[in-house]
């Protein structure tokens, strides 16, 4: 058996702890898994690319809500949100930068295990309509090829 990172066990339920425990011994038949930040770490050339357009500097922030770049950059009186949207919501439909985002290593080591065992994956995302075409593009130049069907 794996040994659990120390002190993390302790701030799971039990119903938690299974589920990890079902997953990690590929237990549940089908997973349905984000793109941003699981299968791919989106946010470090985003940021980048607004750096580079706008000189404001949030690489060190972790991104939790869409346009978060763009309320930052209001709140902290660099520009208004609409003048911020304006930079920051084309360089998340810009499938060169986008394509720049890296797998993140564990999650694609994962995958393909599961998918060895036969696991249904599914990839959905909560990113807008028009970043489809975007997503996929990504998806399909990098590692996550394995069974990509378009639904």
């Amino acid at each position: 058996m794996t040994e659990w990172p120390g002190g993390f066990v302790e701030t799971l339920s039990n119903k938690q702890i299974c589920t990890l425990r079902d997953l990690f011994e590929f237990r549940i038949k089908r997973i349905n898994w984000d793109f941003d930040q699981i299968l791919v770490d989106s946010e470090v050339p985003v940021k980048e690319k607004f750096y580079i357009d706008t000189g404001i500097n949030y690489r060190d922030k972790k991104i939790d809500q869409w346009l978060a770049l763009s309320h930052w950059a209001e709140k902290d009186g660099y520009m208004s949100f609409e003048e911020a949207k304006e930079i920051e919501a084309p360089i998340w439909e810009d499938p060169e930068v986008i394509s720049l985002a890296k797998p993140i290593r564990e999650m694609q080591t994962y995958s393909q295990k599961a998918a060895e065992r036969g696991v249904i994956q599914t990839i959905v995302t909560t990113r807008v309509s028009k970043l489809r075409e975007v997503t996929f593009q990504s998806l399909e130049k990098g590692q996550f090829k394995q069974d990509l069907r378009r639904l």
